[in-house]
């Protein structure tokens, strides 16, 4: 259970992360109208999901590649 909730946490910095560096002029300067223009939006309303979706896959494969990685030279033989 503990992994399942780190990894939602993961999944939801990912989220936010990318929602404010993305676009953080609209989140400053009006952040309702931006949430309200999302559904006539010309990548569909679930684009932020899908990219988020796409990014946490990227980072998972770091992820695992770190630890492989680690795991491998971390060994004493």
């Amino acid at each position: 259970m503990k992994v399942f909730i780190n990894e939602i946490f993961i999944f939801l910095a990912t989220f936010i992360l990318l929602a404010l560096f993305l676009h953080m002029d609209n989140w400053l300067s009006n952040p309702m109208i931006h949430l309200n223009t999302l559904k006539t939006s010309p990548y569909g309303v679930f684009h932020p999901l899908m990219g988020t979706i796409v990014a946490y896959i990227v980072i998972g494969f770091f992820r695992l590649f770190l630890h492989a990685f680690f795991d491998i030279f971390s060994k004493k033989n």
